[in-house]
């Protein structure tokens, strides 16, 4: 006899999305469970420090979630942003006290936020976790039969896919994605640098994107997306060309040493074509795996679950919840998202004049509108729709 455990909601994947979904699940009252292939209680030390930055938006979330009271303190503000697209006049500056808030985010380092969420759902004594496990075989009935190691059998009303854009379950139940690969190579690298404290730079040039976000007092994150054409001009025998760096960086970040290469891979991103079928529901990296201009990955992940949470709250637990309502409202925010992705790429990236004259313009729009500039920052923060007083009350 083999035995079989019945749950309202199994999460395939105990990363960053995964654990916080279970987490805010059973704190709803419903019986959840999180399939980890690896050890989820052994989350791997890193000496570096991996940068993942948080809007205003996610920050209220992850402490709705209870999540941020240890994060806090090891959390670097964000007050003010730059973007620039080729040339001095193509700047513009939105700063934290426009819109009457202390900052527009914080950078984390995303393994110790991982550890705080892991630490939750260890803790949790509703939330069953089955780690160093997989999801084998999926059957469709009534409820779901989930087969994992060990030949383990499951009944779940609903499965949540956070697992990566590498997900053998999307290949399961046939949910096709979009690829896109930018033919750009990103890097990232800590380093120690002389900046303007809590103030981040995005730029676009004909070389690709380029990010500067500090996380210390003198050390900051430089974070390169760069064309694939371009890269021999950037690496002479495989040495990064400092001077090179030094300059496109220039009048933000100066005196840059110490560099340290800490991730480096092929911008090939996902975009599943349908997140929700046959009670199964695709979140964070199995959802989209975003190109990282204006860091909407995370941030955009961590609403998709909002709207989760707000849509088991207004259900009926006694029947089946159908979430085919629910897709079509996560998928307008996705789809949002893609677009703003998608016009950055064309214009800001594409150094032909139209595209230069587009940019320009736009830039120009935003300095000499502050309605306009203040709208376009509510929406890059995630607030655009969310309730202000909301907002200010927890900053």
């Amino acid at each position: 006899m083999t035995n079989i455990d019945q749950y309202d909601f199994v999460i395939s994947g105990g990363g960053l999305v995964g654990c916080a979904t279970a987490l805010e699940l059973s704190k709803k009252g419903f019986k959840c469970c999180v399939i980890e292939k690896n050890n989820i209680k052994e989350t791997v030390e890193k000496n570096e420090f991996h940068p993942l930055s948080l809007n205003h938006r996610s920050i209220v979330l992850l402490k709705k979630f209870g999540v941020w009271g240890n994060m806090a303190d090891s959390s670097y503000p964000i007050t003010n942003l730059t973007i620039k697209s080729y040339n001095s006049l193509s700047r513009v500056t939105f700063s934290a006290e426009e819109i009457s808030l202390k900052h527009l985010g914080c950078v984390v380092d995303r393994y110790k936020l991982l550890r705080e969420i892991r630490s939750l759902v260890i803790k949790d004594e509703s939330i069953k976790i089955y780690d160093e496990s997989e999801i084998n075989n999926i059957k469709e009935n009534n409820n779901l039969e989930l087969n994992i190691s060990n030949n383990q059998h499951i009944h779940t009303k609903h499965l949540i896919v956070s697992d990566g854009i590498n997900s053998k379950l999307k290949e399961r139940v046939s949910i096709k994605s979009k690829i896109i690969d930018y033919s750009q190579v990103s890097f990232i690298y800590n380093c120690q640098a002389t900046f303007e404290d809590h103030h981040a730079l995005q730029l676009f040039n004909r070389y690709g994107v380029f990010a500067a976000i500090p996380y210390g007092k003198k050390s900051i994150n430089l974070i390169m997306t760069i064309k694939k054409e371009y890269l021999e001009k950037f690496f002479k025998n495989n040495v990064l060309d400092l001077l090179l760096i030094k300059s496109i960086f220039n009048g933000f970040v100066s005196n840059i040493h110490s560099l340290n290469l800490i991730s480096k891979y092929d911008l090939v991103t996902s975009r599943a074509n349908e997140i929700y079928k046959n009670n199964i529901l695709l979140l964070g990296n199995s959802s989209q795996l975003l190109h990282p201009v204006g860091a909407q990955g995370y941030n955009l992940s961590l609403r998709n679950l909002e709207s989760l949470l707000n849509y088991c709250e207004t259900q009926n637990r006694e029947i089946s919840v159908d979430f085919k309502d629910l897709a079509s409202l996560i998928n307008e925010d996705r789809l949002s998202v893609f677009s703003n992705i998608d016009f950055a790429t064309k214009i800001f990236i594409n150094d032909r004049i139209p595209s230069k004259t587009a940019s320009l313009l736009m830039i120009t729009l935003l300095k000499t509108s502050s309605s306009l500039k203040n709208i376009f920052l509510k929406k890059i923060l995630g607030i655009d729709k969310y309730p202000y007083l909301q907002i200010k009350a927890d900053t």
